[in-house]
């Protein structure tokens, strides 16, 4: 999430020397006027989630995180389960002591530490699960998105070029303060979006 907020405020900074160096040309060259200047803005964020690709994408993401979710939630129901007969196994031990032979002590005490070696690497595993499934899920969802943005912004830049926009702003409520809804791009991005992602 840093990331994004950071690439947001990088590509915020850009736009705005763009804009200041595309004024300027107007100024230089004897064009300003109101007329001259033409911007745009996008609501990337919501262009992702209403469009039928993002929705997709967010859906199998979500399938994924689910499942990832329940394979987490079973291997701490098998390592609470693994705890329980290993507390009933140390609490068996600990009553029969005086009563069992020294063969049956030692039997017990061998079946304790071959448990208690068990669960300490069923944990050691599910751990290293656990951190592997995050990285996945955290590496798919950063790629599905990238791959998202990346489309989207080949056709805000079509829109740009075809209808003669000096510059097109992302919707930000941090950077963007404020914004006229006529010049809001966003619906029309998604349907055009739509579109492509159909053929």
């Amino acid at each position: 999430m840093r990331q994004r907020t950071l690439l947001n405020i990088l590509l915020y900074a850009s736009l705005m020397c763009l804009a200041h160096y595309a004024l300027l040309g107007h100024v230089w060259a004897g064009q300003a006027s109101p007329s001259a200047l033409k911007v745009g803005i996008v609501d990337l964020d919501r262009a992702l989630k209403e469009s039928a690709s993002g929705k997709q994408a967010l859906a199998a993401l979500k399938q994924f995180r689910d499942k990832v979710v329940k394979e987490i939630n079973d291997k701490k129901r098998q390592k609470d389960a693994k705890e329980s007969t290993l507390r009933d196994v140390q609490t068996e031990l600990t009553s029969q002591s005086m009563v069992l032979s020294d063969t049956a002590k030692r039997d017990k005490e061998e079946t304790y530490r071959r448990q208690v070696r068990d669960l300490r690497k069923f944990i050691d595993d599910s751990n290293r699960f656990i951190e592997e499934s995050e990285r996945e899920l955290r590496e798919r969802e950063a790629e599905l998105t990238s791959r998202l943005l990346r489309d989207l912004l080949e056709i805000v830049r079509a829109v740009g070029r075809e209808e003669s926009f000096t510059i097109i702003f992302e919707r930000n409520d941090r950077v963007l303060l404020y914004a006229a809804e006529p010049i809001d791009l966003t619906e029309k991005i998604i349907k055009r979006f739509d579109t492509i992602a159909r053929r």
